[in-house]
């Protein structure tokens, strides 16, 4: 029984620290196999609100610094325009799209469709 448990804690945890979900979203996704009552005593016993917010920060870190690569990218490509500076900046466009980043690029044929006003 306790490895059931321990099973489900660090799914849990998962779903809360990293995924953003709450004990009463968290409680449906495991099939109510575990109670919401234990799942806010796992949130207080293991710092789950703490963790969250350090991967958050973590996280928010990370964008940084791919947003600051990006920039960099975009500078280099635009003073020295270069195959090699090119890649640079695909590359940090796509780690940016990989993190969820909207960067408000329309790539070519995906642009906005939107449908005529209905008279």
């Amino acid at each position: 029984m306790k490895n059931k448990f321990l099973f489900y804690l660090e799914d849990a945890e998962k779903l809360y620290v990293e995924d953003g979900l709450e004990t009463i979203a968290i409680e449906g996704v495991l099939r109510k196999s575990v109670s919401r009552r234990t799942l806010d005593t796992w949130k207080d016993q293991y710092n789950w609100d703490k963790k969250r917010e350090n991967h958050k920060a973590k996280r928010n870190n990370l964008q940084d610094g791919v947003l600051d690569m990006l920039n960099t990218a975009l500078n280099q490509a635009a003073v020295e325009p270069s195959d090699k500076n090119f890649r640079k900046v695909e590359t940090a466009v796509k780690l940016a799209q990989r993190l969820g980043i909207d960067l408000g690029i329309k790539v070519k044929g995906e642009e906005n469709k939107k449908a005529a006003p209905a008279d």
